[in-house]
């Protein structure tokens, strides 16, 4: 057999898979012409993918040396230097190839393959499409492109690609575990049962890699399997132990599920693998964030940053946690920078109309909302967004859009309650009540349903215990013995009541004179209340703990909230904090702050009721259930009748329907009795430029109207349950009005 038709079969032997005949053939061919250039650069190819980089090199350069001029020479060498890490010299020699030959394809995708590894994406994309251009059956450069794209967030064009490459090569186990892995990261939900085929075909084809496995499981828990998830995630934990992929999903299933212990142990085994992971560090400060451990969440989200400063999930997480402590400006800084750097992610758009609601920029809000579902349409919080904005007025197209979604499977619980909620909220503007009402149903529904997955059910019996051991704890004798011991400073304000009974246009109204800044809704009571008391929180252990603490440390747990009110405003004389839930601790916020006022807002309970079982909140778990709202109702109110008789200084009531049906007059008394001189500028509090992060945020901004009074009539069905349990506690719906704001409130 001539060298010439020797070197044929053996090339025909290694374009087929046949790497030991084709090394065979090679070989024999060097033995008879042992500098034969074609078969030394071959065989270098050949042991090179087998592993043996060092003699491939070798090889190779010795080819070069008998022909420097051939592209393909120096374009395999380059190859070879990027697989042993010479990087610099693999650039040398795959420019020198592409300088003999333009047109080499593989050239410019080994090049792209380089600076995709230094994180260049963007230079890698135009090497992968150069190779493609000039070769267009180049299976591995789409595959390239299509993990370039994605890590430049240009999710569509990496379907695009992976698709073309599963054209040329349908078999490619990769290649569909690729794919179906895209298909959940682009978030349209019509397209998991073909991102579940392509994965559980990469399974088949991949039995013993774990990516593949990782790969399906995403696929499960997007799906909201979230048992055969975790199963998947730990069968690629056991086939590669490496793996911190799978320790990181685990970690986003557990956090779903409400397990947080385990969640974190996830997330530490992925940081423990790949320390310098971003997206690693985000999630972790996204677990942190919601258990309201802000500070350490700032502090991840920070870590992931200083892997990758433009990292899209923790600048979008910073924005989030920075608007709850109330650093708005930096908060605006992260989500602007977050939007500007990745326009087409969907998350910081959403995240930057709901910032933008709150500051009552609602034109720009829905903008943004519009832009998410453009590019994601079933993003359902984009879609409660344009609901709450807009409300009757929202277009019937967009209406009609958020109905087709609620039929769409795989949308999970919290998705659809959002969505559910939209829907009653525009048909209820609309005067559909009868329409409402169902949606209303079904989005409590799906909510309750997501919460009790998550062990978040309302606890009755606790919520009833929690009270009777707080009236029974904070008595007069208790609260005498605490005198004394707290700061005396007069600057903050307490507005507390039922959330949905008026608190944040007292709140607007107060915040609308001069010497009044209004914080909103600040978590700093019931964190200090957890740090004394413990987790979950004793009424008893409180009083206890508060009363074995000497003056000194009492003294240093009240100055170190109002150094928190110093942070969010130096100049006003005083700061509202509107925080509702904080009637549960009047009691302590007597003795930490005893030159506090303290603001009780009334409404019908019924009205309460509606506006509560109507509204998507996100922390209050009794609000789904009228029998729930009824309890809640009648144990807020059985406190404040307690601390009404315990407290040394009176309780400031304002009646809401007082309020809103005699404006002047009741803001007059209202400012008169936090012991300010009357400013004009309380009438237009409606002008008042801003952030409002309550569900009222659309209504504050709006002179004042009478049309919420009543709101139950519309719902006389739905409230039967409200009915039946005021009934069994003998209570009565209709209720006296509070006396009007007094001034002259004595301190102590």
């Amino acid at each position: 057999m001539s060298a010439h038709a020797q070197l044929d079969a053996a090339i025909a032997h290694h374009r087929s898979g046949q790497l030991d005949a084709a090394e065979r053939g090679y070989r024999s061919l060097l033995d008879i012409e042992p500098g034969h250039p074609d078969a030394l650069h071959l065989l270098g190819v050949t042991v090179g993918q087998r592993g043996q980089l060092a003699e491939a090199l070798r090889l190779i350069e010795e080819a070069l040396a008998r022909r420097p001029g051939v592209a393909a020479y120096h374009g395999n060498r380059g190859e070879v230097l990027r697989k042993l890490g010479r990087n610099d010299e693999a650039i040398v020699a795959l420019l020198k190839a592409l300088e003999l030959d333009p047109t080499l394809a593989t050239a410019h995708n080994n090049l792209g393959m380089i600076q995709f590894q230094r994180g260049r994406a963007d230079l890698a994309v135009a090497s992968f499409q150069q190779a493609i251009r000039l070769r267009g059956d180049f299976a591995i450069a789409y595959v390239n492109l299509g993990d370039a794209l994605q890590v430049l967030g240009r999710l569509k064009e990496t379907e695009q690609a992976y698709r073309k490459a599963l054209q040329i090569e349908p078999d490619n186990p990769w290649v569909h575990t690729y794919l179906g892995h895209v298909l959940v990261e682009l978030g349209d939900i019509r397209q998991l049962d073909e991102a579940l085929d392509h994965c559980r075909r990469g399974c088949a084809l991949l039995p013993r890699e774990g990516k593949a496995h990782t790969n399906l499981g995403s696929v499960l828990s997007a799906m909201g399997r979230t048992e055969e998830a975790l199963v998947s995630f730990h069968r690629a934990i056991e086939l590669d132990p490496t793996l911190s992929v799978p320790w990181n999903n685990i970690g986003q299933v557990e956090q779903q599920l409400g397990r947080f212990d385990a969640a974190r142990a996830a997330y530490e085994r992925a940081l423990a693998l790949e320390p310098r992971n971003p997206r690693y560090h985000a999630n972790l400060g996204d677990l942190l964030a919601e258990q309201h451990r802000d500070a350490e969440a700032v502090e991840r989200y920070q870590a992931a940053l200083r892997c990758d400063p433009n990292h899209a999930e923790a600048l979008t997480g910073l924005s989030i946690v920075f608007t709850t402590l109330g650093r708005r400006a930096e908060a605006r800084a992260a989500i602007e920078e977050a939007v500007r750097r990745h326009p087409t992610r969907p998350a910081p758009l959403v995240a930057s109309a709901r910032f933008l609601a709150e500051e009552g920029d609602f034109e720009r809000s829905c903008a943004q909302a519009r832009a998410a579902l453009a590019l994601r349409p079933s993003a359902a919080d984009a879609y409660f967004l344009l609901a709450m904005n807009l409300r009757d007025r929202l277009p019937d197209a967009e209406l009609e859009a958020m109905m087709a979604l609620l039929d769409q499977k795989y949308l999970g619980d919290y998705s659809l309650a959002a969505l559910a909620f939209g829907v009653a909220t525009v048909l209820d503007g609309r005067g559909r009540q009868d329409e409402a009402a169902r949606f209303f149903d079904t989005a409590n529904a799906r909510q309750a349903a997501a919460r009790a997955r998550r062990g978040e059910d309302f606890n009755l019996e606790r919520n009833l215990r929690d009270v009777d051991e707080t009236i029974a704890s904070f008595t007069p004798e208790v609260l005498q013995a605490l005198r004394g011991r707290g700061n005396p400073s007069l600057r903050p304000i307490f507005v507390v009541g039922m959330p949905r009974s008026g608190t944040t246009l007292i709140e607007q109204v107060l915040a609308s004179h001069p010497d009044v800044f209004g914080a909103g809704e600040l978590t700093d009571v019931l964190s200090l209340a957890r740090e004394i008391s413990g987790v979950p929180e004793s009424p008893a252990v409180l009083v206890r703990t508060l009363r074995l603490l000497d003056p000194p440390s009492l003294r240093a747990l009240a100055d170190r909230y109002i150094h928190r009110l110093e942070t969010l405003d130096r100049s006003a004389k005083h700061v509202v904090d509107k925080m509702p839930g904080n009637y549960m601790y009047l009691g302590l916020i007597a003795a930490l702050w005893p030159g506090a006022r303290i603001i009780v807002s009334r409404r019908d309970p019924r009205d309460v009721a509606v506006s509560c079982w109507s509204t998507y909140f996100g922390a209050l778990r009794w609000a789904n259930d009228f029998r729930h709202i009824a309890e809640q109702i009648i144990q807020h109110d059985r406190l404040i009748a307690h601390w009404k008789t315990v407290l040394p200084a009176p309780l400031i009531e304002v009646s809401y329907e007082a309020l809103v049906t005699d404006f002047e007059p009741q803001a007059r008394r209202l400012i008169e009795a936090v012991g300010l001189p009357w400013d004009p500028g309380c009438l237009e509090f409606y002008s008042l430029q801003r952030p409002v992060r309550t569900a009222s945020l659309k209504q504050v901004r709006q002179p004042v109207y009478t049309k919420s009074i009543g709101r139950w009539k519309h719902y006389q069905t739905a409230l039967a349950p409200l009915y039946e349990t005021f009934a069994r506690h003998n209570q009565p719906l209709e209720r006296p009005a509070p006396e009007p704001p007094r001034h002259g409130l004595s301190t102590w």
